[in-house]
C-alpha cells in the first residue's frame, strides 16, 4: 500500500482525477486516515469525478457524523444520477426524521433507476413514513420474498415489520407472517409474539404461547413499536 500511495500522489502532482480518488480510497479503506481520505475526496470532487461526491457524503456520515456536510455532497452526487446517493440521502433523511416529502422523493428515484433488494427495502420504508400503506405493502414483496433478505438484512426486515405495526397494521404483518416462504414465525419469533400482544383481541391464545424466556425481550419490542409511532407519524 506504501509503494500505491507513493506513485498516487506523483499522479496528484499531475493533476489526475482518478489518482485523487484512489488516493482518497487507500487513506479511507487501508489507512483508516479519514482527515486525509476527506482532504483527497475534496481534491476529486472539485476534479466532478461522482464517485467522490458519494464516497465523502459516507465518510461524512459514517466517520465524521456530519450529517449537513453528508446531505451537501450526496445532493452533488444525486444531480449526477447517482442512484446510491439517492437511496441514501432518503435513508439519511429516515433516520434524521427530517424533509419526509424529499426523503419519498429520492427513494422512488433510486428504486426506478435501480430496482433491487436495498432500494425496495428504502422505499417500502419511507412510503410507510408517508402513510402510503398499501404501495408500501407491494414494495415490501421485492425484499421479504428474497432469501437474501433473510440471510444477511435480517434488521432491515426488523425494522419494515416493526414500523408496520407502528402504523398499526397489524393485519398485513400478520398476513407477511403467514403467507412468507422463509418461515418468519422462526426467525422473527419476538416480533411475532409482540404482533400477537396487538392482537390479543384476534389470538387471545397466541401470545400466551410466548413462554418467559421472551417476555422481555418482546416487552421491550412493544416499547420500540410505540416509539416508531410517535417518531414517524
Amino acid at each position: 500500500f506504501e509503494k500505491a500511495e507513493k506513485y498516487y500522489l506523483m499522479a496528484v502532482e499531475k493533476e489526475d482525477p482518478s489518482a485523487m480518488f484512489n488516493l482518497a480510497e487507500l487513506y479511507r479503506t487501508e489507512f483508516k486516515d479519514f482527515q486525509k481520505a476527506e482532504k483527497y475526496y475534496l481534491m476529486a470532487v472539485e476534479k466532478e469525478v461522482p464517485e467522490a461526491m458519494f464516497n465523502l457524503a459516507e465518510l461524512y456520515r459514517t466517520e465524521f457524523k456530519d450529517f449537513e456536510k453528508a446531505e451537501k455532497y450526496y445532493l452533488m452526487a444525486v444531480e449526477k444520477e447517482d442512484s446510491n446517493a439517492m437511496n441514501n440521502l432518503a435513508v439519511l433523511y429516515f433516520e434524521k426524521r427530517i424533509h419526509k416529502k424529499e426523503a419519498l422523493k429520492f427513494a422512488e428515484q433510486s428504486y426506478n433507476k435501480a430496482k433491487n433488494i436495498s432500494t425496495a427495502h428504502t422505499y417500502a420504508m419511507i412510503l410507510l413514513w408517508n402513510n402510503d400503506i398499501e404501495k408500501a405493502f407491494e414494495i415490501s414483496r421485492e425484499f421479504l420474498e428474497e432469501e437474501e433478505s433473510m440471510e444477511k438484512f435480517q434488521e432491515d426486515v426488523s425494522l419494515f415489520l416493526l414500523l408496520l405495526m407502528a402504523k398499526k397494521q397489524y393485519f398485513l404483518t400478520w398476513k407477511i407472517f403467514n403467507e412468507n416462504p422463509f418461515h418468519l414465525k422462526d426467525r422473527f419469533k419476538p416480533i411475532y409474539y409482540a404482533l400477537m400482544f396487538f392482537m390479543k383481541d384476534e389470538y387471545p391464545n397466541e401470545y400466551r404461547k410466548m413462554g418467559g424466556e421472551l417476555k422481555q425481550t418482546v416487552e421491550e419490542i412493544i416499547k420500540k413499536v410505540h416509539q416508531l409511532e410517535k417518531d414517524y407519524q
